[in-house]
């Protein structure tokens, strides 16, 4: 299949086929990109477990998990940057992918933060409204937006696409929580070798989800663009008559 196909319409089927095929191929990048979260969810375990007092132990793990979520919003970004590469037929580069991660990430955490808030004050409407903003972090990545605008963009495409995009998602998710639910048994494990190991499974398994979702968003685009009508050419203005009889 032609790299330039990977951005088109695709199935269920042929979005998961691809995926697997994109992280495979590079894997190497991609998965340096996820191992980037598995260090601070370590030292989470280890503060966790080794100070004494109750308060501080859970203060310090609470800052620690902060700076991990941090973290995972770079990767994140990262990973659709990578998997936008491979997409269109550049090798993923594991500093590249980081550096303009990073140099969007302003506009992924207050995009993020804003449809995390605006999802929360809409409760009774939350699944559509979580599904309809799934796209945001790829409109500031791959789009050059952010805030509303992001939000905007990621609405645009699911718009009349929400079940069908709910179904294909939650098939993602399935598909990566057998592998997460096999780690979660080493919580039997003291801490640090169960953070190592559920988080070490995540890093494995995440990548391919965003490029997973990073060609259900190419589809949806395509499907978007397809359905909507033609531009309509504005009419020629006639000359002026007038000047040209003189």
């Amino acid at each position: 299949m032609k790299r330039s196909d990977l951005r088109g319409r695709h199935d269920l089927g042929e979005i998961i086929g691809l995926a697997w095929r994109l992280y495979l191929g590079n894997f190497g990048p991609m998965f340096l990109i996820a191992l980037t979260t598995v260090p601070l969810q370590m030292l989470a375990a280890v503060l966790q477990d080794n100070i004494a007092s109750s308060t501080g132990a859970a203060t310090a793990s609470a800052m620690a998990q902060i700076a991990g979520t941090l973290v995972t919003i770079v990767a994140a970004g990262a990973l659709i940057h990578a998997s936008n590469d491979a997409a269109t037929g550049v090798r993923p580069d594991f500093a590249r992918s980081v550096d303009a991660s990073i140099e969007r990430f302003g506009r992924l955490l207050t995009t993020g933060l804003l449809a995390a808030l605006l999802s929360i004050l809409s409760l009774l409407a939350l699944p559509y409204f979580v599904i309809r903003w799934t796209f945001n972090s790829w409109g500031v990545m791959l789009e050059d937006k952010r805030n509303w605008s992001a939000l905007d963009a990621s609405s645009s495409i699911v718009k009349g696409q929400w079940w069908r995009t709910f179904g294909i998602l939650m098939t993602i998710v399935l598909i990566i929580a057998g592998p997460s639910i096999i780690a979660g048994a080493a919580q039997a494990l003291p801490p640090l070798p169960a953070a190592t190991i559920t988080s070490g499974v995540g890093a494995l398994v995440i990548p391919f989800a965003v490029a997973a979702q990073t060609l259900l968003y190419y589809d949806l685009r395509a499907r978007r663009e397809v359905a909507a009508p033609p531009a309509v050419p504005e009419p020629e203005s006639e000359p002026d008559t007038d000047s040209t009889d003189q």
